[in-house]
């Protein structure tokens, strides 16, 4: 069984990365609730939203582009189950990451360097703006 993962009722902002899911099961009470999943999909940066209608006749639409260029659009459910995750991009730097770190003169085997492109989000953007994922 996949572990659970957790996601929150947030609205994207524009410019930043997430991954999507129906959240499957909740827990706490308000204003602490959690929700979790067991799937996910990364749909990338939040490029555009529409939106119309008033009341119960209200919907919304989010586009999403990731570093391929594919496009993902996520109308979302009336019941309200939808959920995001905020992630860094996802380019495929993690093929280039070796060829990065020698250019920064760092040795590619070098761990204590890798953990910084793992765990840091602000430096794997500069990665992903440097190789030139759209729109970074």
């Amino acid at each position: 069984m996949k572990p659970e993962i957790e996601l929150f009722r947030i609205s994207p902002v524009y410019g930043k990365y997430y991954e999507y899911g129906e959240y499957t099961r909740s827990s706490g009470s308000y204003p602490n609730f959690r929700y979790f999943t067991n799937k996910t999909q990364y749909v990338g940066k939040l490029v555009k939203r529409t939106d119309g209608y008033f009341g119960e006749n209200r919907w919304r639409s989010d586009y999403f582009i990731d570093e391929n260029g594919h496009n993902t659009q996520l109308i979302y459910s009336f019941g309200g189950a939808h959920a995001f995750r905020e992630v860094p991009c996802r380019d495929n730097w993690q093929e280039r990451r070796s060829y990065i770190m020698l250019l920064e003169g760092t040795p590619p085997n070098n761990e204590d360097h890798i953990q910084k492109y793992v765990f840091d989000d602000v430096i794997i953007k500069a990665i992903c703006t440097f190789i030139g994922s759209p729109g970074v």
